[in-house]
């Protein structure tokens, strides 16, 4: 039996369940274009964001000319902010070009003393100075390439921090680093606006104090050993005396030698070479070898006194003193044998010259220069006073000059240093 109506309810629940299907994809094409929106929204973020980065970017290098033009950073700032007007202001012959010569003259040198002194091997102070010069061309080389670059990369590095940094300056990076952020934190102007830029500004300062105090030590020491190594050898050479001669030199002006440890050196190289000479119609006699060593290992020691008392000692002075402080750990040289690990942290500052000599002042006899019955040593200041030094304790000689030359004078170390090349 057929309900009346059923029909009609039947039509209104087609009806029904046809809009209802209708509403349902009209609902999944609207989430569909929702999403597809969604999708279109994230990509204009991203692409917006990277426009934002780029016109960061540019902002930051934007900022740099309203830094010169309206913040009044205080010169050389422009050394950073610019092309390196202060570095092009450097001698014109550079420092890399200068060491090079300086390094290779060294070189020469050690071979004539080489041949001077014979055998058996034994290191002289020119053995040791051409792989400390090469080591301060390396360090140089360094600094004029971070100097050449375009400071607006450098800033953008620095930004980075030390470790980024590390790849130009290795273990330097991190105290200089330091060194230069805190200073940038204390700039009256320091602002987010300049990221990496302030410190750059000072790690380029301090760069090029570096770089200068490197180079100019570098030449001031070899403009007074090469010509009185060059007088002393010339004369030898011709069968004269060569320390009689490199007195009359000294007494004329024309070399350097206030405290006489050149002449007193180089005396000792002098009758070193006659042992030398002994010992070839004697060569089994050890006394006579023994003489002959210690009068070299005193020549090198007194030649050292000199070269880093009377001319390295005034170069360290203002910000070079105060940056070797911050590197002193991190000091190095490299010669035949390898790396000769330098002063260790906290053992001290390589711009004190008793530090890095491996001596102590103590008191002494006056009117002489070496004292071999107890050791002492003398130097005498600007004013005339002498004053009286002795080696330090074993456990603060590790990484001094006394250290490297006592390990590296003589025996096989010594053979190889002697032949390496530079």
């Amino acid at each position: 039996m057929k309900i009346p109506g059923t029909d009609k309810l039947g039509s209104i629940a087609r009806a029904t369940a046809n809009a209802v299907g209708d509403v349902v994809e009209n609902v999944e094409d609207e989430a569909i274009a929702v999403f597809e929106s969604a999708g279109d929204l994230v990509d204009h973020v991203r692409s917006d964001m990277h426009a934002v980065k780029v016109h960061m970017d540019e902002a930051i290098a934007a900022s740099l000319e309203v830094a010169i033009e309206h913040l009044h950073i205080p010169e050389p700032v422009l050394a950073v902010l610019r092309p390196m007007q202060a570095f092009a202001d450097i001698e014109s012959c550079g420092g890399v070009r200068s060491n090079e010569t300086i390094t290779q003259a060294y070189a020469g040198f050690d071979q004539s003393f080489q041949g001077y002194l014979g055998e058996p091997a034994v290191a002289n102070w020119t053995t040791f100075g051409k792989y400390a010069s090469h080591q301060a061309g390396e360090a140089i080389n360094q600094l004029e390439a971070i100097l050449a670059m375009d400071p607006i990369k450098l800033a953008k590095i620095v930004a980075q921090g030390p470790e980024k940094l590390k790849q130009l300056l290795g273990e330097y990076a991190a105290p200089l680093f330091h060194d230069a952020s805190a200073q940038a934190h204390h700039h009256p102007i320091a602002t987010a606006a300049l990221p990496g830029v302030l410190t750059a500004y000072y790690l380029v300062k301090d760069l090029v104090a570096l770089r200068n105090g490197l180079v100019e030590t570098n030449r001031a020491i070899y403009h007074n050993f090469g010509p009185a190594f060059q007088t002393f050898l010339d004369a030898e050479k011709a069968g004269q005396d060569g320390v009689a001669e490199l007195k009359n030199q000294v007494a004329a002006g024309k070399i350097a030698d206030p405290g006489g440890l050149l002449v007193e050196a180089l005396g000792d190289y002098q009758q070193a070479h006659a042992l030398t000479e002994q010992l070839k119609a004697d060569p089994g006699n050890q006394d006579l070898a023994a003489q002959r060593e210690a009068l070299v290992a005193r020549a090198n020691l007194l030649i050292g006194m000199h070269e880093q008392y009377y001319v390295v000692q005034p170069h360290f002075q203002g910000e070079f003193s105060r940056l070797s402080a911050l590197v002193s750990s991190k000091l190095e040289v490299q010669d035949a044998n390898g790396k000769f690990k330098l002063l260790s942290a906290g053992q001290g500052n390589w711009a004190d010259f008793c530090t890095r000599m491996g001596l102590v002042e103590c008191e002494g006899p006056a009117g002489s220069n070496a004292d071999p019955a107890n050791g002492v040593l003398s130097l005498v200041d600007a004013d005339g006073k002498p004053h009286f030094f002795r080696q330090a304790a074993a456990d603060q000689l590790p990484g001094t000059i006394i250290d490297y030359f006592t390990k590296e004078g003589t025996g096989a170390p010594a053979v190889a240093n002697m032949a390496g090349k530079v």
